[in-house]
């Protein structure tokens, strides 16, 4: 396939998802979690762990 008739594919799919939304979010699920106090660094800003700057203290 060349680049341009992929574009125009990809296209194609992306403006089916957004026209044909399958659901519609009304509520924001709520996380929570239990770390134990040796675990240093973990946050989840925005939803996102951000697993390389967690550490684990003796």
């Amino acid at each position: 396939m060349n680049p341009a008739d992929r574009v125009a594919a990809v296209r194609k799919v992306l403006k089916h998802y957004r026209d044909e939304a399958v659901s519609l979010m009304l509520v924001e699920n709520m996380g929570l979690d239990g770390i134990n106090p040796r675990v240093q660094g973990y946050n989840q800003d925005g939803g996102i762990i951000p697993f390389h700057a967690i550490t684990l203290e003796d």
